[in-house]
């Protein structure tokens, strides 16, 4: 089957071999291009790098939606170009999760989104998600100073839109579960101008001009240097205000100086007190950021970072390459297995093991631009924890005895996070909780921690002024 075909500079596109659903969608997508909306084709205005399919985009003159059909490794993709101000690749074949992108203007391409959809054509050709969007943003910004890129970084954070199922999904239920501490947090949730980021140096390449420049812009360190609790390579600022320090572009052969990250996150990392020579899991470790603070913390005899999913897992491994010297590889193992079945992979391997189990993500589910996406996510949102339960289970199993295991998520869901670790202690006869009174004393300097926790858990609330979170962080321990 040809996909689509150009003729006299115009498109057209054959459907006559997809499959049902395809059949319906192609169906739907002739009916809009070629009904009484716009029967006229103007010339191809751009040509993706999709292989082995000569993909075009048709651009009618005025329309509410317009298609593109890409036939790849034996998946139709569908590209809508949407009134709503925004590109989505919808899946009809093995892509998961779906992409927003900026939108395209009526009369064509606009000059965001060209960029955006070569971002989509190299994943699909295998390069890593953070090469391709390096590379996205490099064609947008590449004239632009660091300062007007973290302007317009900002900016496009302030435009994303609530989703209000999804808060109202939120509002019934974490009103139930934090009382009146909902009311602060979800100020904070809801206003993405609040958010702020740490910034995570790089031990083994930052430069003093990179922590001079911090310290002019009002950053400090997260934690005090005289802190008993913490390891002192470990280097994250933070400021009291608002905003993101300018992310760097991955170059090949050169490690990058920093990594930016909610620090709410580095708490899982910190709580598994990992020592020197001691064999780590990352379990669910994409995109980097535990496995990298891992390597800050203390030099492990072995790391080993597990993704399953293939996209992740190649951004994982860039993530890595882009922050770990050449000469420390060897030390590491990225593997792409799917973490229910570890336990019985490597049995009793692991001195310490952290699960940074997939959750209904508050922070992204608020701004779900999808909202039969969003409605379908909250309808599944129970399952989820099963499929934590499953990974807890294989965890326990390829933890040695003595050694101890982090839970984290970054939901404030009761189901997700405390039940959770209930269902564990009580059917697990092995395990017992561990005790992080040490780090909460300490994080609760920097951090809102909720009252009412077990002594084996921390819950970090957003707050205005301290916006990290949320994070719920639980520490057992293997006998």
């Amino acid at each position: 089957m040809t996909p689509c075909s150009a003729d006299g500079g115009k498109m057209r596109l054959d459907y006559s071999s997809h499959n049902s659903t395809a059949s319906r969608s192609s169906s739907l997508a002739d009916s809009r291009i070629h009904g009484r909306r716009s029967r006229k084709e103007l010339p191809v205005v751009c040509q993706l790098p999709f292989e082995p399919a000569q993909c075009r985009i048709l651009s009618p003159k005025k329309f509410y939606t317009s298609f593109l059909t890409a036939y790849l490794r034996g998946a139709h993709l569908w590209l809508f170009l949407s009134h709503r101000r925004h590109l989505l690749l919808l899946k009809v074949g093995p892509i998961d999760p779906p992409l927003r992108l900026p939108m395209a203007c009526p009369r064509g391409l606009s000059r965001r989104a060209l960029p955006c959809l070569l971002q989509v054509g190299r994943l699909f050709r295998g390069e890593p998600r953070e090469a391709a969007a390096s590379s996205c943003r490099r064609r947008t910004h590449s004239s632009s100073s660091p300062q007007k890129q973290l302007e317009t970084k900002s900016e496009t954070v302030h435009q994303k839109q609530i989703c209000q199922i999804v808060l109202d999904h939120f509002e019934k239920q974490y009103s139930k579960e934090l009382g009146e501490a909902w009311n602060s947090v979800r100020k904070v949730l809801t206003a993405p101008q609040c958010w702020q980021y740490g910034v995570l140096l790089n031990k083994f390449s930052f430069s003093s001009k990179v922590e001079n420049d911090l310290r002019l812009k009002g950053y400090h360190l997260l934690f005090p240097e005289t802190s008993s609790c913490f390891h002192q390579s470990f280097k994250c600022y933070i400021s009291s205000t608002p905003g993101r320090f300018p992310a760097q572009r991955h170059r090949a052969g050169k490690l990058k100086e920093y990594y930016l990250l909610n620090v709410a996150s580095l708490l899982a990392v910190l709580a598994l007190e990992i020592k020197n020579g001691e064999k780590v899991l990352d379990l669910c470790a994409a995109p980097g950021g535990k496995s990298i603070a891992t390597l800050h913390c203390a030099w492990p005899g072995l790391l080993h970072s597990n993704e399953y999913d293939h996209l992740r897992a190649q951004w994982l491994r860039e993530t890595l390459e882009s922050f770990i010297p050449e000469s420390l590889m060897h030390i590491v193992t990225l593997s792409q297995l799917d973490g229910r079945e570890m336990g019985d992979l490597k049995p009793e391997t692991f001195d310490k093991v952290l699960v940074d189990a997939p959750c209904s993500n508050d922070r992204s589910w608020l701004f779900s631009s999808d909202i039969q996406q969003a409605t379908l996510q909250l309808a599944q949102r129970k399952a989820l924890s099963a499929v934590q339960l499953q990974l807890l289970r294989s965890a326990i199993k390829a933890l040695r005895p003595g050694g101890s295991l982090v839970y984290s998520t970054c939901t404030l869901s009761k189901g997700e996070n405390s039940d959770v670790i209930t269902e564990i202690l009580n059917s697990c006869s092995d395990v017992l909780p561990g005790d992080m009174g040490a780090l909460a004393n300490v994080a609760s300097q920097e951090f809102v921690l909720a009252s009412g926790v077990q002594q084996h858990e921390l819950l970090v609330l957003p707050e205005k002024g301290r916006a990290w979170g949320p994070m719920y962080i639980s520490k057992l321990k293997k006998i």
